[in-house]
């Protein structure tokens, strides 16, 4: 992951399936976000979409090991995602 003036990039991972001709596409750094498509940019378009649902849940995963034993702060930035 780069950062380069207030942007960072991730790794966009395209996989086509040579039985069906679609496309899976996900960031190697959030490799749980999976999306298809039958193109690559619908792959990508839609992929897009889900990140903002699989980083929700890792971050309940991750302040749910704090829940119960520890006092945390937390601060949201917001990112926009561009194709």
């Amino acid at each position: 992951m780069e950062h380069k003036s207030g942007y960072f990039e991730l790794t966009w991972v395209l996989v086509k399936d040579k039985a069906t001709g679609y496309y899976s596409a996900y960031f190697a750094e959030i490799p749980e976000a999976i999306a298809q498509g039958k193109t690559q940019k619908e792959a990508k378009e839609n992929l897009l979409q889900i990140i903002p649902f699989a980083l929700h849940d890792r971050k309940e995963d991750e302040l749910s090991k704090y829940k119960d034993n520890a006092e945390y702060k937390t601060k949201s930035i917001q990112i926009q995602l561009r194709a």
